[in-house]
């Protein structure tokens, strides 16, 4: 899935996502941008696949904001160790979770090496 949507954007001459690294924000899950129903889609031990919406500081490295579909298979967590940052008022409001880091071989790992194979 991962490679498929960075083969499609290379074919439309657009820019491949970059790695999720720590420091990151995950700032939606499948179109929620409310982190605790953000946290609660992610240990939804049913579901499969996201479609997760990260930014990054502008400053870091372009483009700011990148959609990667993620896949995890049966038993494993996404790999991602989380911290919420409270943008607005309230644990249902919107806000961001900040990537603290990136656990090697699992889901986003392997997201992360299909985009350093797409972005030589």
């Amino acid at each position: 899935h991962c490679a498929a949507a960075a083969d499609a954007a290379a074919a439309e001459g657009l820019r491949r996502p970059p790695a999720v690294r720590a420091g990151d924000r995950l700032v939606a899950v499948n179109e929620i941008t409310t982190a605790g129903l953000m946290i609660e889609a992610l240990g939804n031990a049913s579901i499969e696949k996201l479609q997760l919406r990260f930014s990054r500081n502008a400053a870091e490295a372009a483009p700011g904001v990148w959609e990667a579909e993620v896949v995890r298979w049966q038993g494993e967590t996404w790999g991602m160790e989380l911290q919420d940052e409270r943008i607005t008022a309230g644990p249902r409001g919107p806000g961001a979770l900040k990537i603290e880091s990136v656990t090697a071989g699992l889901a986003i790992d392997r997201w992360n090496e299909k985009a350093k194979v797409a972005n030589p």
